[in-house]
This record gives C-alpha cells, structure tokens and sequence, in this order.
C-alpha cells in the first residue's frame, strides 16, 4: 500500500478526487480508501441479482394510491418518508420469510421497543437521560457506514410533552402493581434541587394506544429531566413505539423510531450513551427492539 506524506493537487481536481475517495480513519492523519462509486460493469449486473430493491419496488407500484399515502401518513409520524419505511419494512419481511406485506399504522412502525418479564422477576425499570448536553450518533453524508459523534444541547423550555405509543400484554404478581411511563424533571429553587413528575399510566393489558401528557410547569427553573419506563409487580410483555419528548419546538427523544432502544455501548464512539438504560433489571427481564406479531 502507498504511504504519501503530501500531495499538491490542482484546484480543478478536488471534486473528482472527493467522489473517488472517502475518508478511512477518524484521526487528522487517517487513510483514504476509493468510495467504489466507480461501479465495474459486472458489479452492475450483480447487485441488482442479489438485491430486494427490485421486489420491494414492485410491491411498491401494485399499491393503490390511498394504500401509498397511508404509508406516507405512518412515516410522518416520526419524520420519515413512505416510501423508505414501505422499504424498510419489505424487505424486513422478505428476508425473515414473513409472508405478504405490512398494514401501515399511525400508532406503530417498523420495529418496537419491547421490556419482557418473566419469572422470577416480577419488575423492570428502564431510564433515557436528557442533560444539558449529550451526543448522538450522525450519519457522515456520501459514504455508507461512517458516523461521527453529534453534539445535541438541550436546553429545557417548559411546556415539556412526552408521548408514546404501547401495547401490553402483562398479569399482576402482587399488591400495589402498575406500569408506568413518565418524566422526571430536575428543578433549581433557592439553592435545592426540585423533582418533579408527569406520568401516563399504563393498563396491564392493552391493544396498541397512544398517550401524550404535558407538563407546563415546576417550582424554580427546569433544568434537566430523565424519561422512565417502570414496571412494578407484574409479568409478561410490554411494547412501545413512537417515542415524543418534545419542548422548544423539537422532539429530543433519543431513538424516537424504537429500532434499537438497548443499543450497545461504542468504545470508539465513547460519549454516546444507549438509547435506554437498565434502572432496574432482574434476573428473568430483558429488554430490546423487536419486529412486531402484527
């Protein structure tokens, strides 16, 4: 492999040369490997063999209009194009041999966060943090699996709402059970720290719902707040989807689309946190995204 120290590059060349090049490491001194847009005539042949595109693309076109624009409707829900979740979803089913296709929901899409509990666990308890500041991972646009740390800042603004969509499936184990999805909100007043609460509580059983709540207001100034799914003396499955934590304009939920709620930890991209946190995780509970029954 050639090792250069410097390269002189003509002015009128710096744009072929970024289409033909992508970045290899994250260090000011990282490598470069070619980006492969230069596709070889028997690459092109190929990949359209082996890809789902083609298929999903013809599902596609088979739909009626009004079948489209309720694809369209659900991806709105979360901010994404019809046609990218019909897409994703397809080919989600064709891959997993899932016979037929989806029916798009307002309440649901794609895949969803999923808290199981069963014996001897009778409870679980997971936390999404919101400081001031946290990082996400961002998408490094023109190549295909680069990322980079995005810094948020979140500076909360009252009214806060937060929403989700669930369905439960779940039994009680003993006295004083509930599920429970809320906020709570870190306050400063006369030198202390102020917490205070607005939750939706959740039926043990339950088809696919959605609530929103709204909190307009705490003792002293708001500074930060946590997001908590608790489930408190009970067994079985609860879902949830559509994630809304939404002030100053701007839904600041961390995986709002629920793909990937118990995300592992990157040694590389050390500061981003998981999506959710276990809070309290007995043996016999567990929690992750999951390709919906329905």
């Amino acid at each position: 492999m050639a090792v250069i120290g410097f390269q002189d590059i003509p002015a009128e060349w710096h744009e072929l040369l970024r289409k033909a090049i992508t970045p290899l490491g994250r260090s000011t001194n990282g490598a470069v490997r070619y980006s492969g847009k230069l596709t070889p005539e028997k690459k092109r042949f190929n990949v359209p063999q082996r890809s789902l595109l083609p298929q999903v693309a013809e599902s596609w076109r088979a739909l009626s209009a009004p079948e489209r624009a309720l694809w369209i409707t659900a991806g709105q829900q979360t901010g994404i194009n019809g046609w990218n979740l019909f897409t994703q979803d397809t080919c989600y089913r064709i891959k997993y041999g899932k016979i037929g296709l989806a029916v798009p929901s307002n309440i649901h899409q794609y895949k969803v966060g999923k808290i199981q509990i069963d014996a001897p666990a009778s409870q679980a308890s997971i936390v999404q943090y919101h400081p001031n500041v946290w990082f996400t991972f961002q998408k490094v646009q023109g190549t295909k699996s680069q990322y980079y740390e995005k810094r948020i800042e979140e500076r909360l603004q009252l009214p806060l709402q937060i929403g989700l969509s669930y369905r439960s499936d779940l039994v009680s184990t003993g006295s004083g059970s509930y599920v429970t999805f809320y906020a709570l909100v870190t306050s400063h007043y006369q030198g202390e720290d102020i917490e205070t609460e607005v939750a939706i509580s959740i039926p043990t059983q339950a088809t696919w719902t959605r609530e929103t709540i709204v909190l307009n207001e705490v003792l002293g100034v708001a500074r930060w707040y946590d997001l908590r799914i608790d489930c408190f003396n009970v067994r079985g499955t609860l879902e949830f989807d559509n994630l809304q934590s939404q002030h100053s304009g701007t839904n600041f939920g961390r995986d709002i689309r629920c793909n990937n709620v118990n995300s592992p930890l990157s040694r590389v991209y050390f500061q981003v946190g998981k999506a959710w946190e276990e809070n309290i995780l007995p043996l016999g509970a567990s929690f992750g995204s999951v390709y919906p029954a329905d």
